[in-house]
């Protein structure tokens, strides 16, 4: 299911930092007011800090169930898959301190 809260407007009319304020305003509503419903699993605003896999999930991906197990990988796939995790071109590069700012 889908619903629209709210419309900010074209894309690139606010800032990264404005929709996140405004994700986060009803973040807060939903788990204040909808506690026991479980809409979004993620209390704060782009990010899953405070989310808790259930312990069937967690259990499900150990040692030879985890679906990456046994497998061989190519050095190009290993390289791809850590080309954009260093320095400034990571895309959660500052993130720290974005989430530093939610936590006020």
């Amino acid at each position: 299911m889908l619903l629209i809260l709210e419309d900010l407007g074209k894309t690139g009319s606010v800032t990264k930092d404005y929709m996140l304020t405004r994700e986060q305003y009803y973040l807060d509503i939903i788990f204040k007011n909808y506690s026991t419903i479980i809409m979004n699993n993620c209390p704060i605003a782009a990010t899953t800090l405070g989310f808790k896999h259930k312990p069937e999930f967690i259990n499900s991906r150990l040692g030879s169930n985890n679906p990456m197990s046994g497998k061989q990988f190519s050095s190009e796939f290993l390289y791809m898959q850590t080309r954009n995790k260093k320095g400034k071109i990571n895309p959660n590069y500052g993130a720290k301190n974005l989430l530093q700012h939610w936590l006020r």
